[in-house]
């Protein structure tokens, strides 16, 4: 099957961030929180509404009535203007509230009942029609759909997560691009020469360090690749670090992260993909090495857009701060050693 280097790039990406490893399976909405002005019935009064009278809001439905009236002023300018009102024979300035209780309104000769703000209105010459009421509504808008969640939000966006069923059509899509990508991956190893590939020997040296210093980050392993090739060919490190504890209930606790680093440049850190496996995936698995592949693919096609940006990688830093068993006496078995190792310094 034939396909063009774009297509390439996305399946391999799309394989290379949806290893098996990594529960992915699900489509991610992306949306953003819009707010929209809706029209409502003019004769519910609820709060948020604004009412609009010859291109004027109003907050408020006697709001209107009191412009209309002339009507601004503390409670005695209202109560010397409603007197004169009552003098007229006109209806008196009141709330939409004292009307709908009183059920009409003081001064009105004709005596209307008041149901609604529309007979409210009425009374004081508006025509109601003319009155137009509107409500904020906040509603979620789709402003993108991606097979990748994304890691950073904005305030007021969210990204929701719609899984694929395995026996659905969408399921079986996802393993078609899955397996599409992966052989296209497995294609380009060919072209990734592995140098170097060190990792701790000993998990129970870092919890055992963690129980005396909970938080201490530690190095765990890295590995060093060079890629030939159309994207990013050269020289590449990838490491490990760690930091965990012992909670009260006597359970492991730890975050990794994973940073690499293109041609004696820091690009950036991905999380650790590899979930719940007490960091054994890329230090004691039988498939160690294989697994440190699928994680140099995942972070390198994670931040290849960074890779891709002028702004990317903008400190430098010098191979010896991360390649920490070039010391021949610094042993990861040995736990003093180890505990020296999670410092950069160490190896300047």
């Amino acid at each position: 099957m034939q396909f063009s280097e774009n297509q390439k790039y996305y399946l391999k990406r799309f394989a290379a961030l949806h290893m098996p490893e990594i529960d992915r399976k699900a489509a991610y909405v992306r949306q953003e929180l819009k707010t929209t002005w809706m029209a409502v019935d003019t004769t519910s009064v609820a709060d948020g509404v604004v009412y609009v009278y010859h291109n004027k809001e109003y907050k408020h439905i006697e709001d209107i009535v009191a412009d209309v009236l002339n009507i601004h002023g503390d409670s005695a300018k209202i109560m010397q203007i409603n007197n004169s009102r009552l003098a007229c024979e006109l209806p008196t300035f009141v709330t939409w509230e004292k009307a709908e209780t009183l059920y009409t309104i003081p001064g009105d000769k004709e005596k209307r009942e008041i149901v609604t703000c529309m007979d409210y209105l009425s009374v004081y010459g508006i025509n109601p029609d003319e009155v137009y009421a509107m409500q904020v509504k906040k509603s979620w808008m789709t402003t993108g759909v991606s097979f990748d969640p994304e890691a950073s939000m904005e305030s007021g966006d969210r990204t929701v997560a719609l899984p694929f069923d395995d026996n659905s059509d969408m399921g079986a899509y996802y393993d078609v691009l899955q397996s599409l990508g992966n052989a296209l991956l497995v294609e380009d190893r060919r072209n990734i020469h592995c140098s170097i590939t060190y990792s701790i020997h000993n998990i129970d040296t870092l919890f055992a360090i963690w129980r005396d210093k909970p938080g201490l980050e530690m190095s765990v392993g890295y590995a060093e690749y060079h890629v030939d090739g159309t994207y990013f060919p050269g020289d590449y490190l990838l490491t490990v670090k760690a930091s965990g504890a012992i909670n009260e209930f006597g359970k492991e606790q730890y975050k990794a992260k994973a940073t690499l680093f293109y041609e004696n440049m820091i690009v950036d850190s991905v999380d650790y993909p590899f979930g719940n496996d007490r960091l054994t995936s890329v230090t004691t698995s039988p498939n160690a090495v294989d697994n440190w592949a699928k994680l140099f693919d995942y972070a390198r096609y994670s931040l290849m857009q960074k890779m891709q940006s002028s702004n990317a990688a903008v400190r430098r830093n010098a191979w010896r701060c991360v390649r920490y068993p070039y010391n021949e006496k610094c042993t990861i078995d040995n736990i003093y050693l180890a505990h020296l190792c999670s410092y950069d310094s160490q190896f300047a």
